[in-house]
C-alpha cells in the first residue's frame, strides 16, 4: 500500500511539466539582440521584450556617496572625496559632498569650519537634483528654508588646490 502511495504523490509532482517526445530543443537561434540593448526572444508565442534599467546602469555621481548629515551635530569631513562637481573652488577640485534630510520644515544654515574651532574655513553651496553642479551662490555661512522630508545636497570644496579637514554642521 505505501508503494501504491508513493507513486500517486511521484506522478502529482510531474504535474505542470512538459511531456518530451525525446527530441532536442536547441533555443540558441530564438534570441535576438538589437542595437539598442533589448533582448527580444522571437520563437515564443507569449513573445517578451526586455529593457535595460537605467537605475541600474546609470552612472555613479558624488551624491551616491554622500555623507549624511545630522542637524546640530558637526561631521568631520575631509575635502578629497573625487572630483565629479565644479563647486564654490571651480574645475578639477575634488570635493565632499553632504546629505541633508530636515524631518521638520524650517530655516537652517550649513556651513564648513576649522575643526574645533567655530571659524568658517570653506564656502558651501547647494548642488543641483543630477548631482552634477552647485546651484546658486557659495557662501561661508548657507542658510535658507528647507522642506521636511525632501533631499537636499551639500558641496565643499577645499579654498586652495589642496584637500583639508572640516567640520560640516547642519543647524
Amino acid at each position: 500500500m505505501k508503494a501504491v502511495w508513493l507513486l500517486v504523490v511521484t506522478a502529482a509532482c510531474r504535474i505542470g511539466f512538459d511531456a518530451t517526445d525525446g527530441s532536442t530543443d536547441d533555443r540558441s537561434d530564438d534570441v535576438a539582440m538589437d542595437g539598442d540593448d533589448t533582448v527580444t526572444f522571437d520563437a515564443r508565442p507569449d513573445q517578451q521584450t526586455l529593457e535595460p534599467d537605467a537605475s541600474i546602469d546609470a552612472p555613479a555621481t558624488q551624491c551616491d556617496s554622500a555623507l549624511v548629515v545630522t542637524p546640530g551635530t558637526r561631521l568631520l569631513a575631509n575635502t578629497c572625496r573625487g572630483d565629479l562637481i565644479d563647486g564654490c573652488a571651480g574645475a578639477n577640485q575634488e570635493e565632499v559632498v553632504f546629505e541633508f534630510t530636515p524631518t521638520t520644515s524650517g530655516g537652517y544654515t550649513a556651513r564648513a569650519l576649522n575643526p574645533g574651532t567655530d571659524n568658517v574655513s570653506n564656502s558651501v553651496a547647494r548642488v543641483d537634483a543630477a548631482c552634477s553642479a552647485s546651484m546658486g551662490s557659495c557662501a561661508g555661512i548657507l542658510g535658507t528654508t528647507y522642506a521636511a522630508g525632501q533631499t537636499y545636497y551639500f558641496v565643499v570644496e577645499a579654498a586652495a588646490s589642496a584637500c583639508v579637514d572640516i567640520e560640516f554642521l547642519i543647524d
